[in-house]
């Protein structure tokens, strides 16, 4: 969870996260002044050394195998997020940066609402709204998983409420309650 101080939602406190950084080594005057601001940051944010996963990679192309070698060690909880977000996506009519989008708006409304914790079902809630918006076959697929229906009665359930909105507005989505109200 992300913690911040009352009253400073900009001051995250990142003691409880694991991270993950990855570092090509083409081009290193570049990276490592990135990678070297990076950590600067994550220090100011109470972060470990500990805590931190550097890793070098030799060029751009192994910077993909190294994130999704961290991803499916599942330590790293923004990269779940984000591997969950393009799973659900994976083959869809949508743009190649669908998931990392969702994720920036994610991540924005988390610092726009103030909360001095953020929950793991909080942060499903907030991607499945995303995942809703984008794609509702992707939208279904992260529900499945994250949901766990019970049942196919469950899962049909949920498939026509999305048909039944996608109806209702002549091919728009009806809103659904804020996700604000179900925190």
């Amino acid at each position: 969870m992300l913690h911040a101080e009352k009253g400073q939602a900009d001051k995250l406190d990142g003691q409880e996260l694991s991270i993950g950084i990855v570092q090509a080594r083409f081009n290193e005057g570049v990276t490592n002044a990135l990678a070297q601001a990076c950590l600067g940051e994550l220090a100011a944010l109470g972060v470990s050394a500990d805590s931190i996963t550097h890793v070098m990679v030799p060029g751009a192309l192994e910077v993909a195998c190294a994130l999704q070698a961290m991803a499916e060690s599942e330590e790293y909880d923004a990269l779940k997020l984000l591997d969950g977000l393009r799973t659900a996506l994976a083959r869809r009519p949508v743009p190649v940066d669908a998931p990392e989008r969702a994720m920036e708006a994610i991540e924005a409304q988390i610092r726009a609402s103030g909360s001095t914790e953020i929950s793991t079902a909080r942060i499903g809630a907030l991607a499945m709204a995303a995942l809703r918006e984008i794609d509702q076959i992707g939208y279904i697929r992260f529900a499945s998983v994250y949901q766990s229906f019970e049942d196919l009665a469950t899962l049909k359930r949920e498939v026509d409420t999305l048909v039944e909105e996608k109806g209702a507005g002549g091919g728009k989505r009806r809103r659904r309650p804020s996700v604000e109200s179900e925190a």
